[in-house]
């Protein structure tokens, strides 16, 4: 099943103007990476729909469209297999490195990215953060207090990991991959979900959080 993806059917139709439609495919090896990276390299970058298997796991095809009346699609599809390849080789090699470390030894390293000018560091914004996170605790008398500091805490910390600074391609991924990092560092599923949904919503009709601990953590 292609997944439904409105924004970039649209994208797409925009963009070409004799479109072929061709399946690619990818190495298996690459599905041990989180299905968001592999979404987001098929997607972000080179404009594909990945496919669900029975409607939950990827798999490792996709469907591609050129703006070509070329009927060599052979060839074509070989030459975006082989980009998509350098894309997920990219991925999984900054996933490798970031889980040498866990989320909870990079806070100290946010020290390191400024936040805005006469407000400190992102360091600064992260113990704000917890400050006003149990503040809100205790006013609104809701929320697992260890699980909210806990997640505060965490928030920030995929802005230092390979996958995420320096402007990399992965960036959209923000907070999605600090959820990752920290099941992964074997966190509570509770603050990973805080690090992932504390920035929802992102714009309208987008989702809100799903627990009252990562709407607190705001």
């Amino acid at each position: 099943t292609v997944i439904e993806d409105t924004r970039l059917f649209d994208e797409v139709a925009n963009l070409v103007e004799y479109p072929t439609v061709f399946k690619g495919e990818f190495d298996k090896a690459f599905l041990s990476l989180p299905q968001d990276v592999l979404i987001t390299a098929m997607r972000e970058h080179q404009r594909y729909f990945a496919v669900l298997c029975k409607g939950k796991r990827i798999e490792p095809i996709y469907i591609g469209v050129s703006n070509s009346l070329d009927d060599n699609l052979k060839e074509i599809t070989k030459n975006h297999n082989k980009v998509l390849h350098a894309r997920l080789n990219d991925a999984k090699f900054y996933w490798l490195e970031d889980l040498k470390k866990p989320p909870g030894e990079r806070i100290e390293e946010l020290n390191g990215v400024e936040w805005h000018r006469g407000l400190g560091t992102v360091f600064d914004k992260t113990m704000r953060l917890v400050e006003l996170s149990l503040y809100l605790v205790k006013l609104l008398n809701r929320g697992e207090k260890d699980t909210i500091k806990r997640g505060a805490l965490l928030s920030k910390t995929d802005l230092v990991t390979n996958m995420i600074k320096d402007g990399k391609e992965f960036t959209t991924l923000e907070g999605i991959i600090g959820r990752e990092y920290a099941l992964k560092s074997h966190e509570k599923k509770e603050v990973a979900a805080i690090i992932s949904e504390h920035y929802l919503p992102r714009f309208p009709q987008d989702a809100l959080p799903s627990r009252i601990e990562s709407a607190i953590v705001r």
